[in-house]
């Protein structure tokens, strides 16, 4: 998208004209996503869901498969409290 657009915000602005064609396959949904970034870094994640596009800005600067990407942002705060590494033996 971004050889169309120069930033993240024109293919938010520009998404209600933009045209998605998805490929149907009887018996089954399907979750289709993009990762877009710009030259700032700028990052978003564009999914269609049942044929509705979702646009969200991507802080992680990642993306996975399903489930969608906002259930993973939600998620990941199960795991807020972590760190690397191993856990000190008690005496």
């Amino acid at each position: 998208m971004l050889a169309l657009f120069s930033s993240v915000d024109e293919v938010k602005t520009a998404l209600p004209s933009i045209r998605i064609i998805g490929l149907d396959k009887p018996g089954s949904t399907s979750t289709v996503h993009w990762h877009i970034s710009d030259s700032s870094d700028r990052q978003a994640v564009l999914e269609i869901v049942d044929g509705i596009p979702h646009f969200y800005d991507n802080p992680v600067g990642i993306l996975t498969n399903s489930p969608g990407f906002g259930w993973q942002l939600t998620n990941r705060n199960n795991y807020i409290n972590l760190f690397s590494g191993g856990v000190a033996p008690t005496p």
